[in-house]
C-alpha cells in the first residue's frame, strides 16, 4: 500500500548495512527532489514496537533529503516485513548501487551470519558471491577489535576507505599499532594493494635475527614475563609501549613513510636530533623536520636495518631508551654497511610517549663514502630546508 505519511512518524531502520551517507550524495538528492519531485517511494513497514510509527526499510537518502529539504510527509510503500527482510532489503538496495564500502558489507554478512543463521554458502548465493568471498569480506572485522575501535574513532574511518583486499594484506602484520599506521597511510593516500603488498613485504623482511623478537612482540626483558619481573606491572607496560613506539616508527621510516611518523616526535616543542650521518651538528625545529623527512623519504628505505641490543629506563614521565642498528644497503649511490648506536629520550604526554630527543653515533663501517658526500648531503638539506 501506497500513501503519504509524516516524516516525523518514520523511525531508522536498525538493520540498515549502510553507516555513512556523504554530504554531497544528499545535496544532489535534494536537488533532483527539488526539480522533478518524489519518483520513487520509499518502503517502511509498521513499528513492532510502537502504534502508528513506522520503521524505514529502504529509501534513507531520499528520506534524510526530504527532512533537509523540510518537507512534512512522503510517499511511502508500507509494507509487512521480517527482521530478515529489514537488512535483506537494506543490503540489496545499497549493493544495486554500488555505494556499500567493503567494510560495511563486512558487518552486514556477519549479522546475517550470526543474527539469521545464514551459513557463507547462503549469504554468497543470496548476492553472486562465492562462500570463500564472503568469508575474506568478514575478516575485515578481525583487524581490530570493539574496545580498539571505540578509542580510535579515526581507526573506524579509515576501515570504510579501503578494500577487503587491502585488508587481507593488513592482516599480515601483527603488530596492531603498525597495522593500524599502515591502514591510515592507504586511506589516507590511496595506496594500491599491490604498494601495500610490497610494503608489507618489505616491513616483514627488515627484522632478522636478533631483531625478529621485536617485530613479533619482544619485550624489554625478553627473558621473563610481568609477572616473573622485578619491575612491577605499570612499568613494564611502560617499557613495552616505548619498545612498540619505536621499532614500529622504524620501521615505517624505512618504509618510505614521513607522516605517520610525526605524530611520535614532538616537532612542536623543541625536539632535537644528533645524527649518524651527515651533516654532523645538532639539528632542531625545521632544519631536524627536514632531516628526518629527507631520511625517511631518500634514504631509508635504500637500506636493510637490523635492531638489536634494545633497553629502556623509565624516571617518572621521562624515558631514556638506547639501541643498536646495523645498516645495509646504498647512500648517496654508493655501498653502505654500517652500525651506529641510539640514545632516545621520550617525553609522556596525556598517557602518550612522544620521542623529544634522538642522538645516533657511528659505531663501526664504512665511513669514508659518508664523509666523502658530507657535502653533497648539506647541499640537499639546505634545498629540503627552503621547501619547508
Amino acid at each position: 500500500m501506497e500513501t503519504e505519511i509524516p516524516l516525523e512518524s518514520i523511525e531508522w531502520n536498525p538493520y540498515n548495512s549502510r553507516s555513512h551517507y556523504s554530504y554531497s550524495n544528499i545535496r544532489r538528492m535534494c536537488s533532483s527532489l527539488e526539480k522533478h519531485g518524489q519518483l520513487v517511494s520509499i518502503k517502511v513497514r509498521p513499528s513492532p514496537k510502537q502504534e502508528g510509527k513506522y520503521e524505514l526499510i529502504y529509501g534513507h537518502r531520499r528520506l534524510l533529503a526530504a527532512k533537509s529539504l523540510g518537507w512534512k510527509t512522503i510517499k511511502a510503500e508500507i509494507v509487512q516485513a521480517d527482521e530478515s527482510q529489514m537488512i535483506f532489503h537494506s543490503l540489496v538496495e545499497n549493493l544495486e548501487r554500488d555505494e556499500l564500502s567493503d567494510y560495511e558489507k563486512a558487518v552486514t554478512f556477519r549479522r546475517l551470519n550470526k543474527e539469521f543463521h545464514l551459513t557463507y554458502q547462503q549469504i554468497g548465493e543470496l548476492f553472486g558471491f562465492s562462500k570463500t568471498h564472503i568469508g575474506n569480506y568478514v575478516s575485515m572485522l578481525g583487524l581490530f577489535d570493539q574496545d580498539y575501535l571505540a578509542s580510535k574513532p579515526e581507526v573506524v574511518d579509515w576501515l570504510y576507505k579501503v578494500t577487503e583486499h587491502h585488508a587481507r594484506v593488513l592482516l599480515r602484520v601483527k603488530d596492531i599499532e603498525t597495522r593500524k599506521d599502515l591502514l591510515g597511510r592507504v586511506a589516507k593516500e590511496n595506496i594500491s594493494v599491490r604498494e601495500l603488498t610490497n610494503i608489507v613485504d618489505r616491513l616483514r623482511s627488515w627484522f632478522k635475527s636478533d631483531s625478529e623478537e621485536l617485530a613479533d612482540g619482544y619485550s624489554p626483558d625478553s627473558n621473563s614475563s610481568p609477572t616473573e619481573s622485578s619491575e612491577n606491572s605499570y612499568d613494564y607496560d611502560q617499557k613495552h609501549q616505548i619498545l612498540s613506539l619505536i621499532v614500529n616508527k622504524l620501521r615505517l621510516i624505512h618504509s618510505g613513510d614521513f607522516k605517520s611518523i610525526e605524530e611520535a616526535r614532538i616537532f612542536d616543542d623543541g625536539f632535537t636530533l644528533f645524527s649518524a650521518f651527515p651533516p654532523f651538528e645538532k639539528m632542531e625545529k625545521g632544519y631536524a623536520i627536514s632531516k628526518v623527512r629527507n631520511w625517511s623519504y631518500e634514504c631509508a628505505p635504500k637500506l636493510t636495518c637490523k635492531v638489536t641490543d634494545f633497553e629502556v629506563e623509565l624516571f617518572g614521565d621521562v624515558a631514556l631508551a638506547t639501541l643498536n642498528l646495523s645498516y645495509e644497503g646504498s647512500y648517496q649511490g654508493r655501498e653502505l654497511k654500517m652500525r651506529s648506536g641510539g640514545t632516545i629520550i621520550l617525553l609522556r604526554r596525556n598517557g602518550e610517549w612522544k620521542i623529544r630527543h634522538e642522538h645516533w653515533s657511528r659505531l663501526s663501517g664504512s665511513h669514508t663514502d659518508i664523509l666523502e658526500g658530507m657535502e653533497t648531503s648539506r647541499r640537499f638539506l639546505s634545498k629540503a630546508r627552503a621547501k619547508v
